[in-house]
């Protein structure tokens, strides 16, 4: 699957993947089990070998609400908080399925960047915050049923490895929503032959 994070589009994490896979230890993660638990602060950076991650919260309503997710190749981390201020993380990162990461300590990637990369900071938070700013526009001014055909058009094979109740999350939607967004398309596409 094509990178979903369209940061990694901007900025280039090859330097820190290798550093990862040079000095990191690999963890396999089953299904529900977290990286970081929200109230917890993150000890660990690492990349995805397989499987995929989920950047979860609890809604007021005690439902999960799932703001991104992080696929094979991509790196994971509570960034916001554990990582550039040592504070308990707001979110809960967890595997979607049977998931290996390799990782190091924060502290040893953060000595290593002080090293190899001084601007990572700078440049993570720039294309970060860029990413995010898209997707806050994008819930502004596109309807459900666009920004589903968005993420269709997009990541194709997403619908093959997450959950549609996980996807229905992550647009911001109840799963049927979701249902009544795909039976409408489907419909429109059976009237057209």
């Amino acid at each position: 699957m094509a990178q979903f994070n369209s940061f990694y589009d901007i900025l280039d994490l090859s330097l820190l993947q290798k550093f990862c896979m040079e000095h990191g230890k690999e963890k396999v993660y089953a299904k529900g089990e977290c990286f970081v638990r929200e109230g917890e602060t993150c000890r660990n950076f690492g990349f995805i070998k397989s499987g995929y991650f989920k950047y979860c919260t609890c809604r007021t309503n005690g439902d999960e609400g799932i703001g991104g997710f992080a696929f094979e190749n991509e790196a994971l981390v509570d960034l916001a908080n554990s990582f550039m201020s040592n504070r308990p993380s707001i979110v809960t990162i967890s595997a979607g399925c049977q998931s290996t990461v390799i990782e190091v300590s924060i502290s040893e990637i953060k000595r290593f960047l002080e090293a190899n990369y001084p601007e990572f900071l700078k440049d993570v938070t720039s294309a970060i915050f860029s990413e995010l700013y898209q997707r806050y526009l994008n819930v502004v001014k596109k309807t459900p049923t666009e920004r589903y055909i968005e993420l269709l058009n997009i990541h194709p094979k997403l619908f093959d490895i997450v959950p549609l109740q996980e996807i229905a999350s992550y647009l911001l939607i109840t799963p049927v929503y979701l249902s009544r967004i795909r039976k409408s398309i489907k419909d429109k596409n059976s009237s057209k032959t």
